[in-house]
């Protein structure tokens, strides 16, 4: 029988800075998983032959893609290992994503979506997981571990919250704020969310962070600048893609410090071949 192939890593790029970026960026992600790499994109020529130089070993394949790259990328989602987009750093605040069509993709993608700024190769530095309130699926807390384990790096679990929490305010003064019993809530939080995950992966080194701070995003875009990688879960709610994302995911779309991975809740992980 014989087998099937490897999903790839799929880019889809431009001839420009940011998408030279993000073909070198798929390319480390392609080389550091095995995988084969396809460059999407209206004219991939240019780009792909400066990645053939600096991987000869790596399998590339290019597509050139007249239409709309967004609606391609997501239909390709389905059969890829990772879906790799350049952006255009941009550090405002605005709650909305600073890069409309990287949030259309990532909010509809069936894999992973890894959004990579300008200049960053993501493979220095500890590899972030923010955990919510909400549960995060199995896929993005696997992903986030996986990622870890083939960089050689440590995992850093991180849980922000915005709002006082009702446990941490004190019986006999309602207005002083405990912030050590905060804290404790938050961590029970993540290491409910990791139970089990650091037996599977033993390997890997898990240090777990409780921060408060009105702006989780913000809080979240500080700490990309120490990392390699940033995982995070999208939601998928009605509305816009932004919406899609969920608030916090949706913010840091386009301002990261460091590449962005939007993992779907609804995929499996490690991705099939």
């Amino acid at each position: 029988m014989t087998a099937s192939p490897a999903r790839p890593v799929v880019a889809g790029i431009d001839n420009s800075t940011f998408g030279l970026a993000a073909a070198r960026l798929a390319a480390a992600e392609a080389v550091l998983h095995r995988r084969p790499l396809r460059l999407l994109s209206a004219d991939p020529g240019p780009t792909a032959s400066g990645i053939r130089d600096s991987h000869p070993a790596l399998a590339i394949e290019c597509e050139t893609v007249p239409g709309e790259l967004a609606d391609v990328l997501v239909e390709r989602s389905r059969a890829a290992h990772l879906i790799v987009m350049p952006t255009h750093p941009d550090r405002f605040t605005s709650p909305q994503p600073a890069d409309p069509i990287s949030a259309q993709v990532a909010a509809h993608a069936g894999c992973p979506v890894i959004i990579g700024p300008a200049g960053s190769a993501g493979l220095v530095g500890t590899v972030l997981l923010g955990v919510s309130e909400d549960a995060e699926g199995p896929a993005v807390i696997e992903y986030a571990f996986v990622e870890a384990l083939v960089r050689g790096v440590e995992l850093r679990v991180v849980h922000v919250w915005a709002e006082l929490p009702g446990g941490a305010l004190s019986t006999v003064d309602p207005f002083a704020y405990d912030g050590a019993a905060a804290a404790e809530d938050a961590d029970r939080l993540m290491a409910e969310a990791l139970a089990g995950w650091t037996t599977k992966y033993p390997d890997v080194v898990v240090r777990r962070q409780a921060m408060h701070d009105p702006n989780v995003a913000h809080a979240m875009l500080g700490l990309s600048t120490y990392a390699a990688l940033i995982v995070v879960g999208s939601r998928h709610h009605a509305g816009l893609s932004g919406l899609l994302l969920g608030s916090v995911t949706g913010a840091l779309i386009g301002r990261t410090h460091c590449p962005l991975a939007v993992v779907p809740t609804r995929c499996s992980w490690p991705a099939p071949h």
